[in-house]
């Protein structure tokens, strides 16, 4: 019984430990999709000038000192445009004020295989940055939830720090359509041989974080 797996790019890790996904089938196949790196680069041409120039704007009145931003790893103030209007992968509470604050909401998923009597965990353990840089380090699969409608700048909300908020799509979504989007297992294929760890999932808060892809702005992961 063999789990295909990219060996550049992906790993698996013998472990005891229960998770959150399990497969009830003894060894499966992994299709593990490539990325292509021209799919992480953000278009900038296509982004509105317009939007883009009040967005610098309303970073400057928060305090934001972007200067730094776009160089040496760093992400730039257009890729945070993207990410934030288009990817819709965070939102900006309180854009133009001095709480300023990036928020993002993400799912971390533990796949687990017990091939021949051992739990197997995967991982990768090559990451490709946006600007094609590439960090060696194990981390099993993670999505952003996509903020699915506008929500009110004020930090405080509640919709924002709640795991069951309907700003964002689902976890479950989440979780089901990264398995697609980077393994390449289908919605049936998840239903007939994934299995849920009901008792594994957990939330947690890490609030007043300094993003190292944008030097000086102040995120909140859920």
């Amino acid at each position: 019984a063999k789990k295909r797996h990219s060996p550049s790019c992906t790993t698996v890790e013998s472990s005891r430990a229960f998770s959150h996904i399990t497969s009830k089938c003894s060894a499966i196949g992994v299709r593990v999709v490539t990325t292509n790196m021209s799919s992480l680069c953000v278009p900038s041409a296509k982004l509105n000038p317009e939007k883009l120039r009040i967005f610098k704007e309303q970073l400057g009145k928060g305090g934001i000192d972007t200067s730094l931003w776009g160089v040496n790893g760093r992400k730039s103030v257009d890729h945070l445009f993207w990410e934030t209007f288009e990817q819709r992968g965070c939102i900006i509470a309180g854009l133009g004020t001095d709480k300023l604050k990036r928020v993002t909401h993400l799912v971390k998923i533990t796949l687990m295989a017990e091939i021949f009597g051992v739990t197997h965990k995967l991982k990768s353990r090559l990451q490709f940055q946006y600007d094609g840089q590439i960090i060696e380090r194990l981390q099993v699969p993670l999505r952003k939830l996509l903020w699915s409608k506008d929500v009110n700048d004020d930090i405080e909300n509640s919709e924002l720090q709640s795991p069951t908020s309907s700003c964002t799509e689902s976890w479950r979504t989440g979780v089901a359509n990264a398995l697609h989007d980077r393994l390449g297992l289908s919605l049936q294929w998840q239903k007939t041989y994934l299995a849920e760890d009901v008792h594994a999932y957990h939330f947690k808060i890490e609030d007043n974080v300094e993003s190292d892809g944008y030097p000086g702005l102040s995120t909140m992961y859920c």
